[in-house]
């Protein structure tokens, strides 16, 4: 028992020693997640990039890194860091970047000069997210002896100190990312002591567990004359308060001033004043961000406001409150944009409802930057070139310009919206519309520049029609969320004939592919085509034969049984995403088509599969084995998809192929079986059918003479008869007939409309019936009162006997059991189809009644 122990102790503390299990590669020695609890000793003395993130390790004593002198990167993120000694750092004077966030170290016991003097290359330290709560007397580790650092990533506490710091030595600082941000108020002199070097200043939080500043001096930023980037995320105060410290850089010029989350919880509405923008219209900013800060609308005297309306590149709105359902915040605001004559970004996304969830474009500044990226960074800095001043204009021309525009709204039926001649990417993603201006039509001007265009979700059933005034050069449009119906139907995409990017996800393309003309007419230039989310079950195989340049197809989130046979005629094709459909197999013609697309796009076409529950049992083993046996290049590690056993197991076809031969043994000697008892079947049928018909070969001759000669002159008029009561007269008016007669061009024969008046109505109704080559009942509340569907149903009994009559089809509507007309439907149930149909989801009845419609018999 105590040798049990004593292994047992032994080999948790070699678990947990300074041994290394780590990834060894090009130099770099991967120690992720492995549980250390100090710095292995015994990694190879070449590397150059330590990785010991997420680890146990708690303390680095002296020396801790001397065996690795040639090290450019260590990274101690996520782990119990507490204790540095004086020398840990001594022998990697070559060490470039050193990052020690989230862990738990005490930065008061840094404040020596000794810690960091060995590291006198270093460029980027990273020691943010380690004060876990404020402390009042928290002092900052001693910096002098780091004259090359470029970039510092530090929290701040309640009322920094960076006095002993000495971090006016640091002559190299460009780049300053404060978290965790603990401050109360923001002094003149609370950056006093920083090097006039830095030009970007981030300011952040990783939540809102943070103080209020109550306190915002003007000149908190003045130490900072060089200062390109400024940003501010998740900061409670108000954001007037928070453009007030751009009182420094007037009549200067900014690379970026980025503003995200910025207010007083649980937020109040803001109206960007001439007051609160007194400071930032002086100012010559490339790129402003005022993004998810309660933005409410404009005031009158906005436009009058910014001295350097030519700077903007750049202005995100995304994720306020900015209505344009007030003609007023309409008209303002596009009078204002029709300013920004060198504007090329424009984004109001997310608008005017509060999202939780608020997506950015990837543009510099805007979304975070990994901050190993410094090449990229600094690149981004020198980007900036200063434009001259434009001549002011007086208040009241932009007023007189305002006026005008909202007069134009408000009278005529047509809505023009010239954007700046220059604009190169609009986002209106998420954007309710303007109440009010329903059924007029949309005419966007100077488009000549624009490529990127998103209106996803987009509330744009408010528009009778939208078209481009003027050459369109669209390369990139997203119209997601919008019915495909809205824009197929109208002359919207006449003029888009370069787009290369085109996503239609959730537009309802489900019954739309019925009619190849309405899609493959705009996807002739169209180099990716996301269509994900559309319920999807069918599609001409025509649809992408005007495709010329399609290289990436998304079919994902549909419904899809199979492959559609249309992909085969996309000659240009390399992915195939087909993730989350109903797949159960691919066909031996899909699979010789796609490794023939492979050896002409030289083994670069890529097949996504992933979340499909395909079918493993004997009739897909060729399918199985040529998932392993291809060479397409699949989505999922070790090409692993869930699939079902005949037993209705659930497995993964990693584990069916390996196990080939022992789950499907069986399928061998079933064949075999079912050979020989074909064979005796065939033998005695064919027996039996020789010795009949050679003794009624007379009348089975004239039998099938009848037959064929009736069958060859009978064409039917028409392709469903309906038998129907009143009270489903409105459902089938508003509903059934537009789809089976407008989408899947079926004609039907209606009693209202196609059994005429003055006829004898019986036989009006047996010629109907006899020229209709299937018979549909909407069984509802009263169809048992209807006068003649005894007589209907009895004569689809006599044309189903003759053989006439393909199919009799029951669609049950908000029926009980006692509506169904049980006896005369007795006779002749086995050939009856019936469909449960539900108002609310009905989805899958349409599917049911397009299959039952489109088959023979």
């Amino acid at each position: 028992m105590t040798l049990t122990i004593c292994i047992a102790f032994s080999l948790l503390s070699l678990a947990k020693s300074d041994h290394h299990n780590c990834s060894i590669l090009y130099s770099t020695a991967d120690c992720t997640s492995r549980g250390l609890i100090s710095v292995p000793k015994d990694l190879p003395i070449d590397i150059i990039s330590l990785d010991l993130n997420h680890n146990e390790i708690g303390t680095l004593p002296n020396n801790t890194f001397e065996r690795y002198s040639m090290l450019l990167t260590i990274i101690l993120d996520n782990n119990r860091l507490s204790v540095i000694k004086t020398g840990a750092f001594f022998g990697i004077k070559r060490l470039l970047n050193l990052s020690m966030e989230r862990n738990t170290i005490h930065l008061t016991e840094l404040n020596t000069n000794e810690i960091f003097r060995p590291l006198k290359s270093l460029e980027l330290l990273n020691i943010r997210q380690n004060l876990e709560i404020m402390e009042v007397s928290w002092t900052y580790p001693y910096l002098g002896n780091l004259p090359n650092l470029i970039y510092l990533y530090i929290d701040l506490t309640n009322n920094p100190n960076f006095t002993l710091s000495n971090v006016k030595k640091l002559t190299k600082l460009k780049i300053i990312r404060f978290e965790h941000c603990y401050l109360t108020a923001l002094k003149n002199d609370t950056f006093e002591d920083f090097p006039d070097s830095v030009e970007q200043i981030y300011f952040g939080n990783i939540n809102f567990l943070i103080p209020l500043i109550s306190l915002v001096e003007s000149d908190v930023l003045k130490p900072f004359p060089n200062l390109q980037v400024l940003s501010l995320t998740k900061i409670i105060c108000s954001l007037s308060d928070a453009l007030k410290i751009l009182y420094p850089f007037q009549n200067k010029s900014m690379q970026a001033v980025v503003y995200k989350k910025i207010g007083i919880p649980p937020g109040n509405a803001v109206v960007l004043t001439e007051l609160i923008v007194s400071y930032l219209k002086k100012v010559c900013v490339k790129t402003l961000v005022l993004a998810e800060n309660d933005i409410v609308g404009l005031a009158a005297n906005i436009l009058a406001s910014f001295n350097y309306a030519h700077c903007f590149n750049t202005i995100v709105l995304t994720g306020n409150r900015f209505s344009l359902v007030s003609r007023s915040n309409y008209g303002l605001f596009f009078a204002f944009v029709k300013q920004l004559t060198n504007l090329k970004i424009l984004d109001i996304s997310f608008n005017p409802v509060k999202y939780n969830k608020v997506r950015y474009l990837k543009i510099p500044y805007v979304c975070g930057t990994n901050h190993f990226e410094s090449s990229v960074e600094k690149k981004l800095i020198h980007e900036f070139q200063t434009t001259k001043h434009v001549s002011e204009k007086s208040e009241d021309d932009y007023q007189c310009l305002e006026s005008k525009l909202k007069s134009n709204i408000q009278d005529r039926p047509t809505i023009t919206f010239a954007i700046p001649s220059k604009l190169h990417t609009l986002r209106m993603s998420y954007y309710l519309s303007v109440e009010g201006y329903n059924n007029q039509k949309l005419i966007i001007k100077n488009v000549s520049n624009l490529r990127y265009l998103d209106f996803s979700y987009f509330q744009m059933d408010v528009f009778s029609g939208i078209t481009f005034d003027g050459r369109v050069n669209l390369e990139h449009l997203d119209v997601s969320g919008i019915d495909s119906k809205l824009l197929l139907e109208k002359p919207f995409f006449n003029s888009l004939t370069s787009v290369s990017t085109l996503i239609m996800r959730d537009a309802n393309l489900g019954q739309i592919f019925r009619d190849s003309d309405l899609v493959s007419n705009i996807v002739s230039t169209v180099n990716k085509f996301d269509i994900s989310g559309n319920n999807i079950w069918y599609m001409n195989e025509f649809t992408f034969s005007n495709s010329k340049n399609l290289k990436h197809l998304i079919l994902a989130n549909n419904i899809l049984l199979e492959i559609p046979l249309a992909v085969t005629h996309i000659d240009t094709l390399e992915i195939l995403d087909l993730r989350n459909n109903e797949l159960q197999s691919i066909n031996e013609t899909m699979r010789s088509w796609m490794e023939s697309q492979n050896q002409r796009k030289k083994h670069k076409f890529k097949l996504y599969l992933a979340n499909n529950m395909f079918l493993c049992n004997c009739n897909s083993m060729e399918f199985i084995n040529w998932i392993f046996r291809s060479n397409l290049n699949f989505d999922t590690h070790f090409r692993n998809y869930t699939c079902q056993l005949s037993n209705g197991t659930i497995t993964d076809t990693n584990r069916v192929y390996n196990e080939f031969h022992q789950l499907f043994v069986h399928c061998s000697n079933g064949v075999w079986l079912n050979v020989g008892l074909w064979s005796l079947f065939t033998f005695i049928t064919i027996t039996v059918i020789v010795a009949i018909t050679f003794n009624f070969r007379w009348r089975i001759l004239l039998w099938i003479y009848k037959k064929s000669r009736k069958k060859l002159y009978h064409n039917f008029q028409y392709d469903i008869f309906i038998s129907y009561a009143d009270d489903s007269i409105y459902w089938i008016t508003k509903e059934l007939i537009p789809t089976i007669e407008k989408f899947w061009n079926l004609k039907m024969c209606i009693e209202e409309r196609d059994i005429y008046a003055g006829m004898s109505v019986a036989d009006e109704l047996s010629n109907a019936i006899e020229n209709s080559r299937h018979f549909l009942i909407i069984i509802s509340k009263e169809y048992r009162k209807k006068t003649w569907g005894k007589f209907e149903i009895e004569r689809a009994k006599v044309e189903k006997f003759t053989n006439k009559l393909q199919k009799i089809i029951i669609i049950e509507r908000h029926a009980r059991k006692e509506d169904f007309p049980l006896e005369e439907l007795a006779k002749f149930q086995n050939d009856i189809t019936i469909i449960e149909w539900c108002d609310n989801d009905n989805t899958n009845a349409w599917h049911k009644l397009g299959l039952t419609l489109s088959t023979d018999y």
